[in-house]
């Protein structure tokens, strides 16, 4: 099964992200836009895998040493860079939700998987599918400071289907 490590978001949190998404379609910029009830902060993507290594992973989340905290939503962003946007996301400041990814990633590499060189806590909100114009590029860096609270972690399976991904949780592990 396709699966990945992730921290849900609260409502006001995706309210948030919500209004974000509603700038971003009207630039007129064609794009996928993430469905509310799939936006999340991925903590590791994990690819396909068996069931032994879910049950590894489980373990894995279980050895997490961390309370509940806040976290805070910061600026719009985009991946690769400025001028050649194909994902824009919402930017999470979080020290400790760096350290809970380092964390997961020293165990998962004891299993096989590869280390996430340049980690950056953040929500996708859009897959964009043309080149940007001027009011996509002008949203990019715009603040939003949305303080919230992370209490748990996800382990969730993706299925990919012809209208999006379909996520479902396989297991949760409070903080």
């Amino acid at each position: 099964m396709r699966a990945f490590i992730a921290i849900p978001l609260p409502n006001e949190v995706i309210s948030e992200c919500k209004d974000l998404e509603h700038k971003l379609k009207n630039t007129g910029v064609k794009m996928k836009l993430v469905e509310p009830e799939n936006l999340h902060i991925t903590l590791k993507f994990l690819g396909n895998i068996d069931k032994n290594t879910v049950n590894r992973i489980k373990e894995i989340l279980d050895s997490i040493k961390s309370k509940p905290f806040k976290a805070k939503t910061s600026f719009v962003g985009c991946f690769p860079n400025p001028n050649f946007i194909r994902v824009v996301w919402l930017g999470v400041e979080s020290k400790e939700i760096e350290g809970i990814q380092r964390d997961i990633d020293r165990e998962l590499e004891k299993l096989g998987f590869d280390r996430e060189i340049n980690f950056v806590p953040h929500i996708t909100l859009a897959r964009v599918k043309e080149k940007p114009n001027k009011k996509l590029k002008e949203l990019i860096g715009m603040r939003v400071n949305k303080e919230f609270e992370v209490d748990r972690i996800l382990l969730m399976k993706s299925t990919l289907t012809r209208g999006g991904p379909i996520y479902d949780v396989i297991y949760e592990r409070k903080l």
